[in-house]
């Protein structure tokens, strides 16, 4: 395939199967980068680029990365653009000058991970491999079996019950499902933003709808409602909004994009709750999944608590061979890891 390097989105490209490379998710990102945009494309395919001048390790570097990374949960590339490992890697090493190309949030690994590394080699970068997390995925019918409350593990059970017993007694619990048109967006905005105030997100101001964020989100949202993919769910106790998760409905599943609850209503489990609520309605609805969309390895996604598939994301650091790139390779790959080895054998003695 011949790809070639432009400075704009085409008008038109092929659905990939992945949101987040999809136009209305590309066309806000562009809208809100910081950087330049720089796009691989040729054959109905789209790659899009940000360019950005910024910190790594305390060194100046110019990093080139997928549009939308970090907000982006999942990045294809064969699997869904059509291009091989190979025609990836040469159209990246005739990339615009910089000092490291970031793929993060990658879903598939290449097939032959030596020729793989090889083929960077050919193409002038050192590669980095690592895992970047784990997201669960529920299937909501397999085998003609639908996913029943049987089949969860008997903690989870128990913590359900608890927390809906302990939902009842304190008031009318009530879900509202959404699948908004442009026009609901703002006002549904307004909510999700009211309650992510009143949560751990906006106490710490990393939430999703911080005030610098709240365009880019808004014009996503519109953008996803208008092709019928923004899906927001919000639970009510006595008629006050106190939890929501924020997500899409994109290829036959929801993906669980963002969620916050209000802190005083933290003894009620309503995230489990809620999340249970959206799994029995994408059920019924004929959806094929419940997908966490991305998972931290820190902190699992509370997903993986029902009974589920784990998907690895990766993410794959090319370094060029600048100075700044050598340097930043040695860092990473030898400097890093013997500090890592000091430290453990300094606190073992």
């Amino acid at each position: 395939m011949n790809l070639t390097w432009g400075t704009s989105l085409p008008d038109d490209f092929r659905n990939t199967g992945c949101l987040f490379l999809e136009q209305p998710w590309l066309k806000a990102c562009a809208k809100h980068m910081q950087g330049e945009l720089h796009v691989l494309s040729g054959d109905g395919v789209c790659i899009p680029f940000e360019l950005i001048d910024t910190r790594v390790r305390g060194i100046s570097t110019r990093v080139l990365r997928v549009l939308g990374d970090p907000m982006a949960d999942q990045f294809f590339v064969t699997q869904a653009t059509g291009v091989s490992w190979s025609e990836l890697m040469e159209g990246l090493s005739r990339a615009p000058t910089c000092d490291m190309i970031v793929l993060s949030e990658l879903q598939e690994m290449p097939p032959d991970q030596t020729a793989s590394d090889r083929g960077c080699g050919k193409a002038g970068f050192a590669a980095l491999w690592r895992q970047c997390g784990n997201a669960p995925v529920v299937v909501l019918n397999q085998g003609g079996k639908a996913l029943e409350f049987s089949d969860y593990s008997s903690t989870l059970r128990n913590r359900l019950k608890r927390g809906r017993k302990k939902m009842t007694a304190a008031g009318d619990m009530q879900v509202a499902h959404y699948l908004p048109t442009p026009e609901e967006v703002d006002d549904l905005l307004a909510t999700l933003k009211s309650i992510e105030d009143d949560s751990w997100k906006g106490d710490e101001d990393t939430g999703l709808f911080r005030d610098d964020r709240l365009d880019f989100v808004r014009d996503i949202s519109e953008g996803l409602a208008a092709k019928g993919e923004l899906e927001i769910y919000i639970m009510s106790l006595d008629g006050t909004a106190i939890s929501y998760r924020y997500g899409f409905r994109h290829e036959g599943r929801f993906l669980d994009y963002n969620l916050a609850y209000r802190e005083a209503f933290s003894a009620l489990s309503p995230g489990r709750i809620l999340l249970d609520e959206i799994v029995k309605t994408s059920q019924v609805e004929g959806l094929e999944a419940v997908d966490a969309s991305r998972g931290s390895m820190i902190r699992p996604h509370i997903l993986a608590d029902w009974p589920s598939d784990i998907r690895p994301h990766y993410r794959l650091t090319l370094y060029r061979p600048t100075i700044r790139g050598r340097l930043l390779h040695f860092l990473e790959t030898r400097a890093k890891p013997l500090a890592q080895k000091l430290r453990s054998r300094f606190s073992r003695s």
